[in-house]
């Protein structure tokens, strides 16, 4: 679950604008949906900005790193599983 970086309320989705402050104009849908990289308005308190990521292969390369195929940064990632 997310959480909104300016007043903690839970969010439901990934991508999801709180509605509280959207209402109040501290962050910008239009800005959401381009996949920012600044989502806040430009007057608001906050500061939001998206950061993309890649969850998927963290999870290979600390998967890897436990199974010794692979440093933590996927330093041996070309060895062989034989």
């Amino acid at each position: 679950m997310d959480h909104c970086i300016a007043c903690g309320r839970e969010l439901s989705g990934q991508g999801e604008l709180c509605p509280e402050c959207q209402a109040q104009g501290h962050l910008r849908p239009a800005a959401n949906e381009k996949h920012g990289p600044r989502i806040s308005a430009a007057g608001s308190r906050v500061a939001a900005w998206v950061i993309p990521t890649n969850e998927e292969l963290m999870i290979a390369r600390h998967a890897g790193a436990l199974l010794g195929l692979s440093g933590p940064r996927g330093s041996d990632a070309r060895r062989s599983l034989t």
